[in-house]
């Protein structure tokens, strides 16, 4: 479902952030957020082009900066995958970094 509603048929989430291909900076996803100067702004940006789209004030995608926020906000609605989940184009995808680390 979450597939269909990011990705939709015309592929709304995806195109936005296609249109944004070239930036450098961050300039204007982390100041829209409110930030005041360039901060790490993926999340950011993610969030921007959710906005974009209305699923901020839809309730599809949350306004987060960090992925923690991102990744407890779908937690919290029971719309998280683990594992062994293979994703699918326009699903948003959160990486766990201390997984990484030996």
């Amino acid at each position: 479902m979450w597939n269909t509603l990011l990705y939709g048929s015309s592929g709304e989430i995806v195109a936005v952030a296609l249109s944004q291909v070239g930036n450098v900076g961050g300039q204007p996803y982390w100041n829209w957020y409110g930030f005041n100067s360039r901060v790490e702004w993926c999340a950011c940006f993610v969030s921007w082009c959710a906005n974009e789209c209305g699923y901020i004030d839809a309730g599809v995608i949350p306004k987060f900066a960090g992925c923690t926020g991102g990744s407890n906000w779908f937690k919290d609605r029971g719309q998280w995958q683990d594992g062994g989940y293979e994703p699918h184009p326009g699903d948003l995808i959160f990486f766990d970094w201390a997984c990484f680390v030996p």
